[in-house]
């Protein structure tokens, strides 16, 4: 491990934070990332692989794509190269306390590198495309924040062409177009597209008529888009790699779901569950889990619940049920948390 890894370690108590504690192998492609950190004051960290570790620098205004213009950066202590990766909150108390969100990442060369760097096969960008490329990744992240109420009745007047009996009978018969956003909204919150809408409303509509609670209308979406959900998770071999729970967990998460969830779980065992979740995965996988998080198995509707809970630690676990799976999927798991 860097030497030059002492200062951010001694910083850090990792019994607590989620960070990594570092200990990854050069990665051989010169990595850098930006990260937008919100702290006590909102600033950007720009990071560069060298000699085995991140070369940190705090960008309180942020990075600017224009050469001639100048920012201050503040040279910080080296962090791990794992840290690349690294998304979620750093709990109150502890060093950074706050939200860490990756901004933008690639690799980097000198400006006399280009052609060598084409030559290995990389693209290199220019400026432009570097933004067009990130507000393309912001929006897909973000897109449940845009989902507005006005945007969602644009939706279903557009489906209303082709579905024109099932609008009529979801808005406002059974739910309201405020009920009917909020599932939208939390179905791209977990990155599921929302371009079946036809599907996602039958199943609304279906699931409504005895329920309508948000949390099982959001989880019977997605068993009805069970097979579109799994497809992008499985490997080269057509497998899919899932991280099991002990039952005690899965049973806690059914209980704190409860029949009367809402969007927003809460209560004294959150921080409980999702720290024995956390310490089981480093445990089983490392540090790797947050730059790569692996596919969580959890039973519905406490799926909902353990993926809620996780967020803020990272972002973009996946977390499914075992009803979403199709049929003759070949599933293999990875290890059991306990």
């Amino acid at each position: 491990m860097p030497s030059g890894l002492n200062a951010y370690r001694a910083k850090r108590r990792f019994a607590e934070t989620p960070e990594p504690r570092g200990g990854a192998a050069a990665t051989g492609d010169s990595i850098f990332v930006v990260q937008k950190h919100h702290a006590r004051r909102m600033h950007y960290d720009l990071r560069l692989e060298i000699g085995g570790a991140l070369k940190s620098w705090a960008v309180p205004e942020g990075p600017c794509l224009d050469p001639k213009v100048r920012r201050f950066a503040k040279l910080v202590e080296d962090h791990p190269l794992e840290y690349a990766g690294f998304e979620g909150r750093i709990p109150g108390g502890n060093y950074g306390a706050g939200t860490v969100i990756v901004w933008d990442r690639g690799t980097w060369v000198t400006l006399a590198d280009p052609e060598q760097a084409l030559a290995a096969g990389y693209s290199v960008a220019d400026a432009v495309t570097l933004i067009t490329t990130h507000l393309g990744e912001m929006i897909r992240q973000h897109a449940y924040e845009l989902l507005t109420r006005a945007e969602t009745k644009r939706l279903l007047d557009s489906l209303n062409d082709s579905h024109p009996k099932l609008v009529e009978e979801l808005v406002p018969k059974v739910l309201s177009l405020g009920e009917v956003q909020r599932v939208l909204q939390q179905l791209l919150r977990e990155q599921v597209s929302i371009r079946d809408l036809g599907t996602i409303l039958e199943t609304m509509v279906e699931t409504a008529a005895s329920n309508k609670n948000p949390v099982i209308l959001v989880e019977a979406a997605r068993h009805a888009l069970g097979r579109a959900l799994i497809r992008p998770l499985l490997d080269e071999n057509g497998r899919l790699k899932v991280v099991t729970l002990d039952s005690s967990i899965e049973e806690e998460c059914a209980r704190s779901t409860g029949q009367g969830a809402q969007l927003a779980p809460g209560g004294a065992l959150q921080i409980s569950i999702a720290r024995r979740v956390l310490d089981g995965l480093r445990g089983m996988l490392g540090d790797q889990i947050t730059m790569a998080p692996p596919v969580l198995l959890c039973a519905s509707p406490g799926r909902f619940y353990l993926r809620r809970v996780l967020e803020p630690f990272m972002p973009k676990i996946v977390v499914i049920s075992p009803s979403e799976i199709p049929p003759m999927t070949q599933v293999m798991s990875l290890g059991s948390v306990r």
